[in-house]
């Protein structure tokens, strides 16, 4: 159940504020829930704060940003999850059905992809 997991999350984000997995778990269950995208996306830009070079949190920031109608930021964490990943990677696949729905009227090839964030 949701409210549990996140329960669970949240005690793990208060006894490690410096681990970015903290953070970045926590954002995800905001996603999971279906809403709340602002508090995901607070806590996905403080994961990515901390680690950086994480694929996984920029994937998960270009999630929340996706559903809460940000679709630059979108656009951007989703190319640079593409620039840094390799193509046969899951997540590679889904910044790439990201990048289609933020962009609807692009074809995926005409996007710059941003190699630092």
């Amino acid at each position: 159940d949701r409210a549990y997991a996140r329960q669970h999350q949240i005690r793990a984000w208060e006894l490690d504020k410096t681990a970015p997995e903290a953070y970045a778990m926590y954002g995800a269950t905001f996603i999971a829930e279906g809403r709340h995208y602002d508090r995901a996306i607070d806590m996905l830009e403080q994961a990515k704060r901390l680690l950086g070079s994480s694929v996984d949190i920029r994937l998960l920031l270009a999630e929340a940003y996706l559903r809460s109608g940000d679709t630059e930021n979108a656009t951007k964490y989703a190319g640079s999850v593409l620039a840094w990943s390799h193509s046969e990677w899951d997540g590679s696949i889904r910044a790439r059905e990201i990048l289609a729905e933020a962009n609807p009227a692009t074809r995926l090839e005409n996007l710059e992809v941003e190699e630092t964030l």
